[in-house]
């Protein structure tokens, strides 16, 4: 056998695992949209407790084959729980994410979230090529600086809710990704820890605290106090 006797390691090259978990990426989410819009998640719960992948597609009118297929896919995304009953059935369940979040009779819910993420930010990122060459729009920023103008603010607290960059600007995922986002329709930029202090202080705000928020999530906490 060669070198395969002397070096036992197969595997991909991490190089290119980079390149495929991105792309895979955008089939994860555009399986769980499409489950969501399916409604498949509250299927499951009307059952309470674990479904065959023979009864849901009954009960669904589905093809059972695809619908077996579509389940254990959502295994391996950690959406469902599957069993083995002691007679050996094999059964599906909504597991803790999926029913904490993911139920539309649920609040809070992050469905909202799911199907925004498809039918807008996406969209704004097939213009990259463009905005790359001629710059943001300022019309989004023009219309916010129009609402907020008129606005006083003579002193007194202030709470941001925004996700923070790292100093190298380089992550984390969440916020630098909304920052190119935000590139796409607006002069919005996400921002540094050391620029949000910068940027409140130039508006009469000191003392400010910024709290890291662990975890994938949109928001840290920025409070900043000017005085009266």
């Amino acid at each position: 056998m060669g070198d395969l006797d002397i070096d036992n390691y197969l595997g991909s090259d991490p190089a290119s695992d980079i390149i495929q978990d991105i792309i895979s990426g955008s089939r994860r989410h555009k399986v769980l949209c499409q489950t969501l819009e399916a409604g498949l998640f509250e299927e499951i719960e009307t059952f309470r407790g674990p479904v065959s992948s023979a009864d849901l597609a009954r009960k669904c009118h589905y093809n059972h084959d695809v619908t077996e297929r579509l389940l254990n896919t959502l295994v391996c995304l950690k959406l469902l729980e599957k069993t083995t009953s002691t007679d050996g059935v094999v059964g599906y369940k909504n597991s803790t994410a999926t029913t904490r979040y993911l139920l539309r009779s649920k609040r809070p819910s992050m469905i909202a979230c799911c199907m925004s993420e498809a039918a807008m930010v996406l969209p704004a990122l097939d213009n990259l090529a463009a905005v790359l060459k001629r710059g943001t729009s300022e019309m989004f920023m023009s219309a916010m600086e129009g609402m907020a103008r008129n606005v006083p603010f003579t002193g007194g607290s202030l709470l941001l809710l925004e996700k923070i960059l790292n100093e190298d600007k380089d992550g984390p995922w969440p916020c630098i990704s909304m920052d190119l986002v935000m590139a796409m329709i607006s002069k919005g930029r996400e921002r540094t820890p050391s620029e949000y202090s910068t940027l409140l202080k130039k508006h009469g705000f000191s003392n400010t605290q910024i709290k890291s928020i662990e975890g994938c999530n949109y928001y840290d906490a920025i409070l900043a106090k000017k005085p009266f």
